[in-house]
């Protein structure tokens, strides 16, 4: 009786499985890896810039207003400065007075020229002059040592030749004088050519100044800010009047911390058998949420990381780096997507690994500073799986945060503990739990 109702009964289980660990283990899982940043990113126009007049004037109009496009080169504001133009109109008159000066000053030249020349050419008959009354002297004086000329006649052409000699040396001394006034002439006329660059310099200053109060446009752009209206007095020449961005293409400004620097890469041109062949840089999915109905599902743009700069900032500890994208227009209105001055985030796709052999990064046990482990339940038997618990040393590749690359130590078919930290011996006996 007792054989036959024990076989009703359902076997109860060991009580040695009872007290076994239960330990909760993963299979390693072939798959694609990212290593990303996820950081904050702002929206920038690809140029901006404060429109100021540079000098003090009156508003006269205003062209255009917030939101309309323009050209380069388009008058976008005037300012009215009586002021400036009254003083252009006397730097003028001085300049004009400068110039009749220089002409004067230049008939001046020519005329003591002309008299230098004359001062010569009269030099040169006074001692051809001289010459004669000393060959005459002698002659006579010979004559009247031979006793064919009276004496008094001798006296009378030493006389003559002295008086010569006077006007030779009178002449001489005229020339002197002449050439000097032609060097103060001479030195008059660049002092006056001198006054007139200045007086033209002075007028080129005044309408530089003059036009710096008609406001153009220094790029094709939008406007997006306006500051003053007709009439209004602009004393400071600093005052911003407008502001013009330029939207076509935009700038995505992330900060990368320190620590990530080194693992960024920016588009390269190199040279490669005659031609430039461009790398991107890394990747960047960056995502506006309030665009997402504009932009399903998420508002996402893509691009590559254009340029960084070389230096961190002191009280962030960050880098900026940029993102130049197109910017997509809106089919509905024909208005630019991104607008400066929006917010989201990056994803900057540092490195990317496919069909890699992963562990969740919970699972590692660090034994020192170059060997990393896991535990692993071998030789398992049964449902659920019973084995025992074994400590192997892995090599590691990429690690995104969560999963880690696995390149050697493991296989698909290992049964390896989801968490390493735990209370753990090697060669004990435990019960593997799969995830459901």
């Amino acid at each position: 009786l007792a054989l036959a109702l024990g076989c009703g009964r359902e076997k109860p289980p060991r009580l040695a499985d009872e007290r076994l660990p239960r330990i909760e283990v993963v299979m390693p899982l072939r798959t694609s890896l990212l290593r990303k940043l996820d950081l904050a990113a702002n929206v920038d126009p690809l140029l901006r810039v404060d429109l100021s007049a540079r000098v003090p004037g009156v508003v006269e109009f205003v062209e255009t207003d917030i939101g309309k496009a323009v050209r380069k080169g388009d008058v976008v504001c005037k300012l009215a400065v009586p002021e400036l133009e009254a003083d252009k109109a006397h730097k003028e008159a001085l300049l004009a007075q400068a110039r009749e000066q220089q002409k004067l000053a230049e008939e001046m030249a020519k005329v003591t020229d002309r008299e230098v020349t004359e001062a010569r050419k009269q030099e040169e008959r006074y001692k051809a002059e001289t010459e004669y009354q000393e060959l005459k002297y002698k002659r006579i004086q010979g004559l009247v040592r031979q006793g064919a000329q009276d004496k008094a006649l001798e006296d009378e052409a030493k006389q003559q030749m002295e008086a010569a000699r006077a006007a030779w040396a009178a002449a001489t001394a005229a020339v002197s004088t002449r050439q000097a006034k032609a060097l103060a002439a001479l030195a008059e006329k660049e002092v006056a050519k001198q006054r007139v660059e200045v007086a033209q310099a002075e007028v080129e200053k005044l309408k530089t100044q003059i036009s710096f109060a008609t406001i153009r446009a220094p790029f094709d752009g939008i406007i997006t800010a306006r500051r003053v209206d007709p009439g209004a007095v602009v004393k400071d020449p600093a005052t911003v009047l407008l502001t013009i961005m330029q939207m076509h293409r935009v700038r995505v400004l992330i900060d990368v911390p320190q620590r990530d620097v080194p693992l960024i890469n920016t588009d390269k041109e190199i040279m490669e058998n005659g031609t430039i062949r461009r790398i991107p840089g890394d990747q960047v999915i960056i995502c506006i949420p309030s665009l997402a109905e504009v932009v399903p599902p998420r508002g996402e743009f893509r691009g590559t990381i254009t340029r960084l700069g070389k230096s961190l900032d002191q009280v962030t500890r960050t880098m900026r780096v940029e993102v130049e994208l197109d910017n997509p227009r809106n089919r509905e209105n024909n208005t630019f997507i991104l607008r400066p001055g929006m917010y989201g985030t990056a994803t900057v796709i540092l490195d990317e690994r496919a069909n890699v052999l992963t562990i969740p990064s919970t699972a590692l046990v660090r034994r020192s500073e170059t060997q990393v482990a896991v535990y692993v339940v071998e030789k398992p038997q049964g449902v659920p799986p019973r084995g025992i618990l074994k400590l192997r040393d892995v090599e590691l590749g990429l690690d995104d945060g969560k999963n880690v690359e696995i390149r050697s130590g493991l296989k698909e078919t290992d049964l390896v503990v989801a968490r390493g930290n735990g209370v753990l011996r090697v060669d004990d006996p435990v019960i593997a739990l799969l995830p459901e």
